[in-house]
């Protein structure tokens, strides 16, 4: 092979080999740092140019554990797939991240920060057996359509599910004792929600504006529900005359 052709290959390959790394999901795709406790890395920012997102389980041998603001903000990502081992998805993780519509979860993680995948595309997501925390905000605006709370989780913040226009169903595990404010405000595609048993307070605006609500199943064991205030309800107008009347006798002093 003669000096220009070999050139002219070697070049062909470098094209080649850096289109393919280019979106290729490997260390160097993301900025991470040390935990204080030496045992694992957050990942701090995503640098590749890839749509479809694999994080690796370890960067430099060290096991990643959590992810932290990483994703914010970023207008290519299309899917994600965060890998067994981490443990938690940090405040504003994904937010923003607009054209994201898929995300698998893996179990072991226990704690979806604050405005986690807030304003973000998800159309849909499955929410681990292992999660006992979801923040504030932590889901609003997303395009997501159904929901099923896992049985562990103790902790939910204000408004985690509000704006979610989409949304139609809410699957609430027993246990639940708390629906914080703004739970599910302006969540206008919402038509039923069943109530668990084990409820004792409806927070401030929880389904505020839900306008098409209609149905709320209520079991009988439930005696009184405390109001921290009177716009919980709030903009629903379409609930039936009997839940009206069922909630204002468990405690709401509020209008519809």
């Amino acid at each position: 092979m003669n000096k220009k052709r070999l050139i002219t290959v070697l070049a062909a390959t470098a094209t080649l080999f850096l289109t393919v790394t280019a979106f290729a999901q490997t260390e160097v795709d993301f900025e991470v740092r040390l935990m204080d406790d030496n045992e694992g890395v957050i990942i701090e920012k995503y640098i590749g140019k890839a749509a479809a997102v694999r994080i690796p389980a370890t960067i430099q041998g060290v096991p990643v554990r959590e992810i932290d603001g990483a994703f914010k903000g970023n207008n290519v990502i299309t899917s994600v797939v965060i890998p067994d081992g981490v443990k938690k998805i940090e405040y504003q993780a994904f937010s923003g991240a607009v054209k994201l519509k898929t995300v698998t979860i893996p179990e072991g993680v226990t704690s979806i920060g604050d405005f986690a995948f807030s304003n973000t595309g998800l159309t849909a997501v499955l929410l681990p057996r292992s999660l006992t925390e979801l923040g504030i905000l932590a889901f609003a605006g997303t395009k997501i359509t159904t929901i099923i709370l896992p049985a562990g989780l103790t902790k939910i913040g204000v408004g985690a599910f509000s704006d979610c226009v989409n949304l139609k169903t809410v699957t609430l595990p027993e246990g639940i004792t708390e629906i914080p404010g703004a739970m599910f405000s302006d969540c206008t595609a919402l038509i039923a929600f069943t109530l668990p048993a084990s409820v004792t307070s409806i927070g401030r605006g929880a389904f505020r504006g839900c306008t098409a609500l209609t149905t709320i199943t209520i079991a009988n064991t439930i005696e009184k529900l405390d109001f921290p205030s009177s716009n919980a309800f709030i903009g629903c107008s379409k609930i039936t005359l009997i839940n009206q009347a069922t909630l204002k006798k468990l405690g709401y002093k509020g209008n519809f």
